[in-house]
């Protein structure tokens, strides 16, 4: 299950996802295409989990050099 919370008059959000709790956590950052990130992503991100389908959209997780990670997300199929 995941939860959504927005924060009143700001772009900022906190996301709660308990579909699995080995997951490393991280900041989730809400892209136009997780597909073409993915394609043209620096050479420098390690990739913790490949793109997959979400609903209305796609997530993926990556690291930085020092092991920071974070997610990435679209919501391209959402009307």
């Amino acid at each position: 299950m995941t939860v959504t919370l927005a924060l009143p008059d700001s772009d900022v959000g906190i996301m709660l996802d308990a579909a699995d709790p080995d997951a490393p956590s991280g900041p989730v950052f809400a892209i136009d295409s997780v597909a073409a990130f993915h394609a043209d992503r620096p050479s420098e991100l390690g990739v913790v989990a490949e793109p997959s389908e979400i609903p209305d959209g796609s997530i993926a997780a990556y690291s930085d050099p020092g092991g920071f990670v974070f997610y990435v997300l679209d919501q391209a199929q959402a009307t």
